[in-house]
């Protein structure tokens, strides 16, 4: 199947760190999951069947939903109604065919409607808990009799209970508002939660044995053992359980200590032995230039040839055993962390091992919740303990309360307050099944539930950027998945999938993440107006002294740039980004400075550190570079400009003013001057690129990519610099970037029609006018270079057919119907603006 330039691009971030980035941020794929566990386990707690597991197995990110626009602004009317419970005829049914469309569809769905319905209602018209209260019992009672009870989902008739806050925050909600409901089971708050704690201490007493014992069978070593120690498993360990596990983790670091000795001792010796060998080596090196100085009758030049080979070699030695040393270091620095790291668990206190166990949930509810569900095995057994403590503490209760809800819990056939334990046990339990569990579970589908479209403040530059990742996030992976849903009246909720499409952007994505997520990138840039120079100047002294000037500017903006840079061509240069192009750099090169302090440097390379290391991050490291060098070379001539009449000679009169020469005064030939044409190629070691010594033994690049980034530095403005790049480089920077937009960013003047305009964008994939923004730089499609094309200079086109047509084989190459082809994109800095611009 054919695609077009934006399909190859969106694929590209189909599968890539910014969706990936998307889905944890704006999805909370994390936080999603954490939720979708603690439902599962509910469910299967109570062997609840739904098929809305089914249907949340799909599932990884948040879940979006969106009311029909067009029936929006009638819904929000009907809120207001059912708060002053007057709703018309017409309300009822709207909400009727609302629910009804919804069961049509699928029962479950009605479960995502009832939690958009929820999250929908507007609180700001609620003033206190009690109306919220009143509102959901009206809201319940209107679902329940316009959905039929015997279609209902398990799970949509669990979470349409009463009591529902509605335009209440639960998060808001602690023991003491649910004291009404309560009392239906005979409780008043403190008095469950008295209950509830008297039987958590029995069951983290009861439990104590198996912690200590898991505990004393796992491997305890460091700091980072207790970190994953599966503590979130076990009720709140007591002081008496802790004081057990810290004198267990101080005996297992006193056996590690004498292995941690044994290593120290081994390193010891190795480090000596080292010192041992690289001395008799320096002593014999010596001794050898010694030997050489000391040769009579031979020319001069011969001796210091023969020294400077014998150096070569030193250095080439020393080099490897600089590297023993590091390994050295290495283990040294490891060593002394472990051993660090083992006096701290052999100091171990109960504190300290507090300090490893995950702080309960803030929400009292949920804690109270979670801590029900781990006591299940338990609660089968009450123990005499517990029963005496209950019974104890409820006969005082009712004594100070003198009150007739605590009856409840009372034998029913005795004069005087009798607590009946088996009915309190059973009363708990319901409390839980009815109120408390019905309330956490809404709340946990409440934060797997997002609305669209997003509410924006689009003054507030943060809340822009946040929309702008939830239009990418449904635009790019949601909707074309098919994981989005907008209820009506009627229609369909899911919207249809074009599964050729989302296969074929499978199978792209596939091929360019297994070829492109790692790549070499070689840039190559070419200095402008240097032609130009050579014929003004007629001296070749003064033009490398100015073109000398000018790249000891370029070398300390590309040293920055974690490149390696290969050569200065005179006009341009060679440079190329790997995972080892900066640290290879740094070891291979030696440097010094001639008297009249120009720089020379020399290779001592051995032969195996002529390798090229992918990065997924070379594209990256290499468009920045570039776009420093093009503001490093503005600088120059910004600095250097007033030098132009020294260094060119006669410059016309209009051209100079008072203090010098204006720069926007002088001729195009001149302006041009130290413009950078820049090329980036990227591609995969061995294949696109090699690195190896050259016939005269220095580090070269051979392989198409040179030939290719040449080209492109080609590239020329009459008003700038030109950073170009090929699709290999983009779909790298695409796969890896962390974040970017494929629209253009929203402005403080837009409006939430702006949202769906843009979202319209992606969804069409409309290849005008398109492109990327990412962080400082924007990145647009401008051309064509046909590979098969022989005359190099037709091989490229600055314009992309309208309707151009391309497939992509196993290896990523592009093809059109002229053949081999790669798409070329120019790169441009996003100028900086003031916050009423932007």
């Amino acid at each position: 199947m054919k695609f077009n330039s934006t399909f190859l691009e969106q694929s590209a971030a189909f599968k890539s760190r910014f969706l990936e980035n998307l889905e944890e941020s704006i999805g909370e794929k994390t936080r999603f999951e954490f939720y979708k566990n603690l439902l599962f386990r509910y469910l299967k707690l109570k062997s609840i069947k739904t098929s809305f597991s089914n249907f949340l197995e799909e599932h990884n990110i948040k879940i979006f939903v969106e009311i029909a626009h067009e029936e929006l602004p009638y819904l929000k009317e009907i809120f207001v109604r059912l708060k002053e419970d007057n709703l018309y005829k017409k309300d009822k049914r709207f909400i009727g065919d609302l629910f009804l469309n919804a069961l049509d569809k699928g029962d479950y769905f009605l479960v995502l409607l009832f939690i958009a319905f929820v999250k929908l209602y507007p609180s700001e018209i609620i003033s206190n808990i009690q109306e919220a209260i009143r509102v959901g019992k009206r809201f319940i009672n209107l679902f329940m009799g316009e959905v039929p009870i015997d279609k209902l989902d398990p799970l949509a008739r669990l979470i349409s209970k009463d009591p529902l806050f509605l335009g209440f925050s639960a998060q808001n909600l602690t023991i003491r508002d649910l004291a009404p409901f309560l009392a239906n089971f005979g409780f008043t708050p403190s008095v469950f939660i008295r209950i509830h704690e008297i039987l958590i201490e029995d069951f983290t007493e009861r439990e104590a044995p198996d912690i200590i014992s898991l505990f004393k069978n796992s491997e305890i070593n460091n700091t980072q053992a207790l970190k994953n120690f599966p503590f979130a498993d076990f009720f709140i360990p007591s002081g008496k359980t802790l004081e057990i596990l810290a004198k267990t983790a101080s005996v297992k670091a006193e056996k590690e200590k004498k292995n941690l000795i044994e290593r120290d001792l081994a390193l010891d010796d190795k480090a000596m032995k080292l010192r041992e060998e690289t001395n008799k080596f320096i002593q014999n090196s010596l001794s050898k230039l010694k030997a050489l100085v000391d040769v009579k009758n031979v020319d001069l030049s011969t001796v210091l040839l023969n020294m400077q080979k014998e150096i070569t070699k030193l250095e080439g030695t020393l080099k490897l055993h600089v590297r023993m040393v590091q390994e050295l270091k290495n283990l040294a620095i490891n060593l002394k962390e472990d051993i660090d790291q083992n006096k701290l668990l052999l100091g171990m206190k109960a504190q300290d091992i507090r300090a490893f166990i995950p702080s309960p949930p803030s929400w009292e509810i949920e804690k109270l919740v979670r801590e029900f569900w781990h006591a299940q095995p338990f609660l089968a057994v009450i123990s005499p303990a517990s029963e005496k403590a209950i019974s104890r503490f409820l006969i005082k209760e009712e004594k100070v309360q003198g009150g007739t809800i605590l009856s409840k819990l009372s034998f029913g056939d005795r004069k005087t307050f009798s607590p009946d334990i088996d009915k309190v046990i059973y009363n708990y339990k319901l409390a839980f099944g009815e109120l408390l569990e019905v309330i956490f579970v809404r709340e946990v589908l409440n934060n797997m539930v997002e609305i669209w479209p997003p509410s924006i403040d689009f003054e507030n530059p943060r809340s822009r950027m946040k929309g702008e990742k939830i239009i990418h996030l449904v635009g790019l992976n949601l909707l074309p998945r098919g994981y989005f849903y907008r209820f009506s009246k009627d229609g369909k909720i899911r919207p249809k999938i074009d599964k050729e499409a989302l296969e074929l952007k499978e199978k792209i994505s596939f091929i360019i993440r297994k070829n492109f997520s790692s790549l070499v990138s070689v840039l190559v840039y070419d200095i402008r107006g240097s032609t130009f120079m050579s014929h003004r100047l007629r001296d070749a002294d003064r033009e490398r002294a100015i073109l000398s000037l000018f790249q000891s500017y370029i070398f300390e903006s590309a040293k920055r740039g974690s490149s390696f840079i290969l050569k200065d061509t005179g006009d341009g240069g060679i440079m190329w980004f790997g995972g080892n192009s900066q640290k290879l750099y740094r070891e291979i090169y030696k440097t010094s400075t001639t008297k009249s302090g120009k720089m020379v440097r020399h290779s001592t390379a051995l032969e195996d550190e002529f390798y090229l290391l992918p990065y997924f991050k070379s594209a990256e490291m290499a468009i920045k570079t570039a776009l420093d060098m093009v503001k490093t070379a503005e600088d120059f001539v910004k600095e250097n400009y007033v030098k132009y009449r020294e260094w060119f000679g006669d410059i016309k009169e209009k051209e100079i003013l008072h203090e010098g020469i204006t720069y926007a005064l002088l001729p195009p030939q001149f302006k041009s001057l130290f413009r950078l044409g820049v090329g980036i190629s990227s591609g995969i070691p061995g294949k696109d690129i090699s690195f190896s010594p050259n016939a005269f033994g220095d580090p070269d690049l051979n392989g198409i990519l040179v030939d290719e980034a040449s080209l492109l530095s080609s590239g020329k403005s009459p008003e700038r610099s030109v950073v170009l790049i090929d699709n290999n480089t983009l779909i790298n920077l695409l796969l890896n970037s962390e974040a970017y937009l494929l629209t253009s960013p929203l402005k403080g003047s837009d409006s939430e029609k702006e949202i769906i305009g843009k979202l319209l964008y992606l969804l069409k994939g409309e290849a005008k006018d398109k492109t990327f923004f990412f962080e400082g730089f924007t990145v647009s499609p401008v051309g064509i270079y046909n590979l098969d094309e022989e005359d190099k200079r037709k091989a490229i086109k600055f314009e992309i057919p309208k309707e151009l047509s391309l497939t992509i084989d196993e290896n990523g190459e592009l093809m059109s119907k002229e053949g081999r082809i790669k798409l070329i994109y120019e790169v441009l800095p996003i100028e900086e603006k003031n916050e009423e611009e932007s």
